[in-house]
């Protein structure tokens, strides 16, 4: 599969999912307080995850280095 699609697949299921809790949150099956304690820790949660991961790849970046190929090794031709 790839990466676009997955990444396709998985912002519609965020799009169905806030449609969904929006409608019933308008008809009244759900209330707003229970939306907003839930939808403020998912921020905070995806904002941790997303500054840990851009950690992640500047210490991976920094510290694994790609040496380019050497003349006469076995990507020569």
């Amino acid at each position: 599969m790839n990466t676009r699609n997955l990444f396709a697949y998985a912002l519609s299921a965020v799009v169905v999912g806030v449609t969904v809790i929006a409608v019933m949150a308008i008809w009244g099956l759900i209330s707003w307080d229970f939306i907003h304690h839930y939808l403020w820790k998912t921020i905070q949660s995806l904002i941790v995850v997303i500054i840990s991961t851009v950690v992640i790849y500047i210490v991976q970046a920094m510290l694994v280095k790609n040496d380019p190929p050497k003349p006469g090794g076995t990507n020569s031709i």
